[in-house]
């Protein structure tokens, strides 16, 4: 703050002694909106407060009578105008007009990825005309006072010599070729203009939140609406009890209709029903509890299926029980989202009924299950890949070392969540 304090001050100094202006004298008087921040985070109110002081001080300094911030902020408050408000010409006019004021000055900053865009406007109160309007681009850093001299220097020049009285659709000609002359730029000279952003949502009750923090209200009748600025990025996120939470950004250029993603439920029970390759004549069925809602859990499967002889129909089918306990995670992607991501890893045995009973046990380790899950609120499908480690420590068929008939046990499984 003494930085910036310190730097008006000495540009004050220079315009004084340098720019060859007269003494100032009464002249019009101006009020200097406050430049609305239309940047993505209120740190850089910071440039909007440089560009909006230096500009007073040069219109200041050219002898143009200056409007108290106070006085004009004390009287939005009483016409209930919020600040993006002032970026439409018929708003600013009739604030200004209601303080006395010959000009009404107003307009944007905007800082996106360390560009800096100011926009301003300047409007003859008494015939509501539009006298100048400027679009400014270069670097937030200290080059904006380049920017800011180049703008003042045209700014007061056009406020000194006003241009003849041009007839309404002259102006709206004029505007339209200022915003051909940087068509790439068409959509920001137009960010402060108010738009309707209308939230439809199949959850009801469901709280939505300006960038994480501030709420803007619950959806009532499957939707919620509100006011913001054209040109703002939003980034909303959907909360409600006993759901995962849902995030959504867009960039918003006119009145807009939103469709947030449903809430998938935050649910600790879950029963998985499961069918591996090379497992042909079988089924498979799963318990899950989480530990983390969303993220870990264990999980208990029993894996049922015969080993068919097809080369001897006559013979008898030998029956298999792989019986496994895990423990596992989702990685990277929240809960909530349509596509996940896990890995899992457990101790299991496979009892096969065959020969004299008892039979036999394989008993093995298995380091790593991952798959990849498709979730549809209540259900899930998946699609996994688990290995093998037979240990060899009770009489088995299968001896020690990997599963190496088949390779790895890929299949498909479905979850239902309650």
């Amino acid at each position: 703050m003494l930085k910036r304090c310190f730097i008006l001050l000495l540009l004050t100094l220079l315009l004084s002694t340098a720019a060859g202006w007269p003494e100032p004298e009464p002249g019009a008087k101006v009020c200097v909106f406050l430049f609305t921040n239309l940047s993505e985070t209120e740190r850089r109110d910071i440039f909007r407060d440089i560009v909006t002081d230096a500009l007073t001080v040069e219109l200041k300094v050219a002898g143009f009578g200056v409007v108290p911030q106070a006085e004009w902020q004390k009287q939005l408050r009483e016409e209930g105008v919020r600040e993006e408000e002032l970026l439409r010409g018929p708003v600013a006019v009739r604030l200004a007009g209601k303080l006395k004021a010959d000009l009404a000055l107003t307009g944007f900053v905007r800082i996106d990825d360390g560009d800096l865009l100011v926009g301003i406007k300047c409007y003859e109160v008494a015939s509501e005309r539009l006298i100048l309007s400027l679009l400014r681009r270069g670097t937030a850093s200290l080059q904006v006072y380049s920017l800011i001299n180049d703008s003042a220097a045209e700014l007061v020049a056009a406020l000194r010599n006003p241009p003849a009285a041009l007839p309404a659709e002259t102006v709206t000609v004029q505007r339209q070729s200022v915003v051909e002359e940087v068509s790439s730029e068409d959509r920001v000279v137009e960010l402060g203009i108010p738009v309707q952003v209308t939230l439809l949502s199949k959850d009801e009750g469901a709280e939505i939140y300006l960038a994480g923090e501030r709420s803007l209200g619950r959806t009532e009748g499957g939707r919620l609406s509100f006011v913001s600025k054209a040109g703002t990025r939003l980034i909303l996120t959907a909360r409600k009890p006993g759901r995962y939470e849902a995030r959504i950004e867009t960039r918003l250029k006119k009145d807009t209709k939103l469709k947030l993603p449903p809430l998938q439920p935050v649910l600790p029970l879950e029963l998985e029903l499961e069918y591996s390759a090379f497992q042909f004549l079988g089924l498979g069925a799963a318990y899950r509890r989480y530990l983390e809602p969303g993220w870990r859990f264990w999980r208990l499967e029993d894996y049922l299926y015969l080993q068919y002889p097809f080369t001897y129909p006559r013979a008898t089918p030998i029956p298999h029980n792989d019986l496994e306990l895990q423990v596992g995670s989702y990685l990277f992607i929240p809960p909530g989202s349509r596509l996940r991501f896990g890995v899992a890893a457990g101790l299991g045995f496979i009892y096969t009924l065959a020969g004299s009973p008892p039979g036999y046990a394989d008993a093995y380790l298995n380091p790593l299950d991952a798959w990849f899950e498709l979730n549809l609120r209540n259900w899930a499908l998946y699609y996994k890949v688990e290995t093998k480690y037979f240990l060899g420590l009770f009489p088995d068929l299968n001896g020690t070392g990997y599963m190496e008939i088949y390779g790895p046990t890929l299949s498909l499984g479905v979850i239902r969540r309650w």
